[in-house]
């Protein structure tokens, strides 16, 4: 009974052995695994942190250039307006000029850009207020050029101004055409007050 007393005791022990070495084994290994997690989590959590600063640098990075892209909306917005209040107010003016200061004005359009017998149409109210007028003053300067100006009796549809009609071919001469010729210089000036203002 010694006998497999003693085996079974060696058996035990030899088990118990390889259990605490197994043990031993796993509680390394265990403990390297947590390492490597604890590893890995640090990097990923790094990496996160390096995206998001990243993603912050990007954003502080691009608020002056918005700040810039807003400012000179704004201006553009505002040099718009004030180019629309110009016209607005220079076509105001435009037509409301005197008859006496019109009909020079209408009579030195007509001899800038005739070339050929022609007609000349008005708007309604430049029509009944100084039609006939015009022609009196207009005709006789292109006769003398050898050339037939006639008023149209239909009116044309514009706010001031005049066309004149040579056959098939027309100048408009009328406010909003000519004033809108003006343009690009009038945004030029418009730009330089601007500009001269935000200094």
């Amino acid at each position: 009974m010694n006998q497999v007393t003693a085996i079974t005791d060696k058996i035990l022990a030899d088990a118990r052995e390889k259990l605490a070495l197994q043990e031993e084994e796993t509680g390394r290994r265990l403990a390297e695994i947590a390492a490597a997690s604890e590893k890995a989590a640090r990097a990923a959590e790094e990496e996160i942190l390096t995206r998001a600063r990243a993603r912050a640098q990007a954003v502080l990075e691009r608020i002056p250039s918005q700040e810039e892209l807003i400012l000179r909306q704004a201006r553009l917005s505002c040099q718009r307006e004030l180019i629309e209040e110009a016209f607005r107010r220079a076509l105001e003016e435009l037509c409301a000029l005197p008859a006496e200061e019109k009909i020079p004005l209408y009579t030195r359009m007509i001899c800038a850009f005739q070339r050929q017998d022609a007609s000349v149409i008005l708007n309604g109210e430049d029509l009944s207020q100084l039609g006939r007028r015009l022609m009196e003053h207009a005709v006789p300067l292109q006769r003398q050029k050898g050339l037939a100006l006639r008023l149209e009796e239909t009116p044309g549809q514009f706010a001031g101004g005049l066309i004149l009609k040579e056959g098939k071919t027309e100048s408009n001469c009328t406010f909003p055409v000519l004033l809108e010729g003006l343009g690009p210089q009038l945004e030029g000036e418009i730009a330089r007050l601007l500009d001269s203002g935000a200094k």
